[in-house]
C-alpha cells in the first residue's frame, strides 16, 4: 500500500472543514491510515490557522493533536546535515 503525502491546503480543509466535499477525502484518506505529512506542513497551517483564521492556540493544539493521530508525522527529505 502506497502512502500519500498531504500539503497544507489538505490538512487545513480537513480541520476547518470549510469544504465538505474536500473534507470527506480528508476523512476518508485519514481513516485508511495510509497518509504522511511532513512537519513543516504541520508548521504551516499553525501558522495559517493562527494569523489568518485567528484560532486560538489551545484549540489550535487540540485540532493537531487530534489530526496526528491519524496520521504518520516523518521528516522531510531536504533534511539540514
Amino acid at each position: 500500500m502506497s502512502k500519500k503525502l498531504l500539503d497544507t491546503n489538505f490538512v487545513l480543509r480537513y480541520l476547518l472543514n470549510d469544504v465538505p466535499e474536500m473534507f470527506e477525502i480528508a476523512c476518508d484518506n485519514i481513516v485508511q491510515g495510509d497518509c504522511i505529512v511532513y512537519p513543516e506542513v504541520i508548521a504551516e497551517a499553525v501558522y495559517v490557522l493562527k494569523s489568518v483564521y485567528k484560532v486560538e492556540r489551545v484549540e489550535i493544539v487540540k485540532a493537531i493533536t487530534g489530526f496526528l493521530d491519524g496520521v504518520f508525522c516523518g521528516l522531510s527529505a531536504h533534511r539540514i546535515p
